[in-house]
């Protein structure tokens, strides 16, 4: 016979685990930030610099671009799924390369020209934006 006691009485029996709840992640969460120089979108097509963060968040990953590096009122989203970073090269901003947004996603703008300061910035950027590309979604 098992002895439980329910109002404070002594036990033989240790009583049962206390139901752990598995913690929830925090989002959204920073992978990466930097100053990155954004193309605008409109008919212009001036270069902006930007501070960008590659944020991870409930439905996938996005770069979020700002005007400081505080990056409290954000000017935008660049939605990161099912998409494809490339580089190219143009003379007048350097080390540029493209988001291009695959069809699945509703987004105002398809492509996203982004620039870095080097090369070496360029190919860090464009290595994490494949590895977000390929991981696989929960």
């Amino acid at each position: 016979s098992s002895s439980w006691s329910w109002f404070g009485s002594s036990t033989t029996k240790p009583a049962p685990p206390a139901v752990v709840k598995k913690a929830q992640p925090q989002y959204p969460r920073k992978a990466a930030e930097g100053w990155l120089w954004k193309q605008d979108s409109d008919w212009m097509k001036r270069w902006r610099k930007r501070w960008c963060i590659l944020e991870e968040q409930r439905d996938g990953y996005s770069i979020k671009y700002s005007r400081d590096e505080k990056g409290k009122n954000p000017l935008g989203f660049v939605p990161l799924r099912s998409n494809s970073a490339f580089a190219f090269n143009e003379d007048s901003i350097g080390f540029g390369f493209c988001v291009q947004i695959g069809q699945d996603v509703p987004a105002r703008h398809k492509m996203y020209f982004l620039a870095a300061e080097t090369a070496a910035l360029r190919e860090l950027w464009m290595k994490l934006l494949h590895e977000v590309a390929s991981s696989p979604e929960e």
